[in-house]
């Protein structure tokens, strides 16, 4: 992830919200396999768990 998709992350969600989805799929066994992109993940996770802002 850079860092304007990183701050782009932070106008919408809070420091704890992103670090307790990045540790989520840190854990998730498959995330290399399924996943490529860790921004757009990430951001797919938050609306999930934490709704669209």
């Amino acid at each position: 992830m850079t860092e304007p998709e990183y701050q782009k992350l932070l106008a919408k969600y809070t420091k704890k919200e992103i670090s307790d989805v990045l540790e989520s799929l840190n854990n998730w066994k498959d995330f290399p396999k399924k996943r490529t992109n860790v921004y757009r993940s990430t951001l797919d996770e938050l609306k999930k768990k934490f709704g669209e802002r």
